[in-house]
């Protein structure tokens, strides 16, 4: 016996371990563990806050959910470099200008303020652009650049295999939108 009671235990998902040769080298917290997952999955039915906007002169946090996400990761290299380019496009709706947590309950068709797609644009490219820096500190390659280099770029993988993160430049893109 575990000494648990049955359904006592509850699997969090809300943070990532790094791991390179075999050794613990970090950890993402939630919000970068959220950035990468959305990289990864065509998912819906996700809900994620934007806090702190302006709108008509008021501050306001809202909770959008996310009803299609089209991810990409690319990678290219060449003589010149490796260069890594993320995009993202989300298609959302606001759920709860109010809520303080996830809640899909009160979905709303209204159109989402310019700002607040703005606000979730620059939040998440500052998630992408966090996520490379920790990649590069830990060198864990939790993105997979050297296996798409590897892959799709192998006549230059000779040359960056050791040395892709100091060589690559990153470019991100990412857009939110909702009704129109």
């Amino acid at each position: 016996s575990s000494g648990q009671e049955k359904g006592s235990v509850v699997f969090d998902g809300s943070t990532t371990a790094l791991f390179k040769n075999g050794l613990k080298v970090g950890t993402l917290n939630t919000a970068l563990t959220f950035a990468r997952n959305s990289l990864f999955e065509d998912f819906y039915n996700t809900t994620f806050e934007v806090n702190g906007v302006s709108v008509d002169g008021e501050t306001r946090n809202c909770l959008l959910n996310i009803k299609r996400c089209s991810p990409k990761i690319e990678v290219k290299a060449d003589e010149t470099g490796v260069s890594l380019f993320i995009s993202l496009n989300l298609f959302c709706n606001e759920t709860d200008e109010t809520a303080s947590s996830s809640d899909a309950t009160n979905q709303k068709n209204n159109l989402i303020p310019e700002s607040i797609l703005k606000k979730a644009e620059e939040n998440f490219t500052e998630s992408f652009n966090e996520l490379v820096a920790v990649m590069k500190e830990t060198g864990c390659d939790f993105l997979g650049v050297k296996e798409k280099i590897y892959r799709h770029n192998h006549r230059y993988y000779d040359k960056y295999k050791d040395s892709y993160m100091s060589d690559m430049n990153t470019y991100i893109k990412v857009t939110v939108e909702g009704q129109k």
